[in-house]
């Protein structure tokens, strides 16, 4: 979870709550501001596509005061940065990136991912936290699915006799992705005609329409109109926003009484998402929970 509380003036680093706070993230990007804040978004791996990774892996977006001048025309405000502190705005992450987050939190150090199982030219860094502050997330992510007050207690809380299942339920707002694109034409003898182009952007349906129909007549600015959308589209623009399902986590190592062993890494960190999905507790939390005990099965014996 997010919250702490606040002891004598200060935050006692140790004591993390399980409720998901998201005033408690904005104070902290009240403090950080984009600039800090999104340094640490490049320190956790956000915006970069690594060496090793999936070809079909993208970059995601850290949105710097950088990136929002250049590609946004717009200034790091301290409403962007509260925005960013919870996940949502202008950062994109992708899952992959979302499970190497996880597993930084897990064991304090950021890696490239790798396709091959112990690959030695890979990069490794640290961040710049104390212990303390390393216990403090894990305690959070802990708490977030074994205290009964975590988001996921109800629908993720999951444990054996050495592991118990740590992580973080997400609800990302998005809108309908387009499926196709309608274009209307002048074909070879003058004649108006229509097409339709399944893709998920303008761009690419006007390049799939070129290529398939090379003679035709046509203004991309005024004869190309979505044809359909997932989720369909409905008339107002806010009943558009929907929600994509997060949950990211880990297998943290407990002792004989169940209770974890912060110091200690774990094994194996994992992303989930359900496009569409809604509600992070509601519906990746239970995945979460179903994954968790098949994950025991790929962890290297001691």
């Amino acid at each position: 979870g997010s919250g702490m509380r606040k002891q004598h003036g200060i935050i006692d680093p140790i004591d993390a709550i399980a409720g998901s706070c998201n005033i408690y993230m904005y104070n902290v990007a009240d403090r950080l501001g984009v600039g800090r804040l999104c340094n640490y978004l490049d320190l956790a791996g956000i915006g970069k596509r690594r060496e090793h990774s999936l070809r079909e892996e993208r970059r995601g977006i850290n949105p710097t005061p950088a990136w929002l001048a250049e590609q946004r025309g717009e200034p790091a405000t301290l409403g962007k940065a509260r925005n960013f502190a919870i996940g949502q705005g202008e950062l994109n992450l992708t899952p992959l990136q979302a499970a190497n987050v996880m597993a930084l939190y897990a064991s304090g150090r950021c890696r490239d991912v790798t396709l091959i199982r112990g690959q030695s030219d890979t990069t490794t860094w640290e961040l710049p936290l104390s212990e303390s502050q390393w216990r403090a997330i894990r305690m959070g992510l802990y708490r977030v699915t074994n205290d009964p007050g975590g988001t996921a207690y109800k629908t993720a809380n999951w444990s054996n006799d050495e592991y118990a299942l740590s992580g973080k339920t997400g609800s990302a707002t998005t809108f309908p992705t387009p499926t196709a694109y309608r274009i209307d034409y002048l074909d070879e003898y003058g004649q108006q005609q229509h097409a339709i182009m399944p893709a998920k952007s303008r761009k690419d349906a006007i390049e799939i329409f070129r290529l398939k129909f090379p003679v035709a007549t046509f203004d991309p600015k005024s004869d190309v109109s979505l044809h359909s959308s997932w989720p369909p589209r409905k008339g107002d623009a806010h009943d558009n926003r929907h929600s994509h399902a997060w949950f990211a986590g880990y297998l943290q190592p407990i002792n004989a009484s169940g209770l974890p062993r912060l110091n200690d890494t774990p094994p194996l960190a994992f992303a989930i998402i359900v496009e569409f999905g809604g509600s992070g507790g509601h519906t990746a939390g239970p995945l979460a929970k179903e994954i968790a005990p098949l994950l025991t099965n790929y962890i290297p014996p001691n």
